[in-house]
């Protein structure tokens, strides 16, 4: 049996209660809208990494992270640790356009499809009735 790839992956909800996602170019969910996710680096802790992956790929300084749950992608070989974010600062931009095409604030009601498996599967852990 093939070992899962170790990763975090955040909810970054702002004051008017929208998420943010970033649109795929790259990877295993190419066209997939998914929240900041990537890759547990060897000594980091959960947390340290899914603040890093959040400052690389959108710019923004989180904190008081929320665990949400953990969703395993056989598929795609991936364990993602989820987070919730909603204290942070500085302005979201698309910092990794090698990897992401597009960025936005979606409500929750208005969500843009497809969604990944990680965001979809920790959408019901939040937000269970929608």
């Amino acid at each position: 049996m093939n070992e899962l790839s170790k990763g975090v992956a955040v909810f970054i909800v702002n004051n008017k209660q929208e998420i943010l996602l970033l649109l795929r170019r790259k990877g295993t969910q190419i066209g997939f809208w998914e929240i900041p996710t990537g890759h547990i680096k060897d000594g980091e802790d959960k947390i340290d990494a899914a603040k890093r992956e959040v400052k690389e790929e959108v710019g923004l300084d989180i904190s008081n992270l929320i665990f949400v749950g953990t969703n395993i992608d056989k598929n795609f070989g991936f364990e993602a640790t989820i987070f919730k974010s909603e204290n942070y600062t500085g302005n979201a931009e698309n910092l990794d356009k090698y990897n992401h095409e597009n960025m936005g604030w979606f409500s929750v009601d208005a969500l843009p499809s497809p969604l990944g498996s990680t965001t979809k599967n920790g959408l019901k852990l939040l937000w269970p009735n929608k």
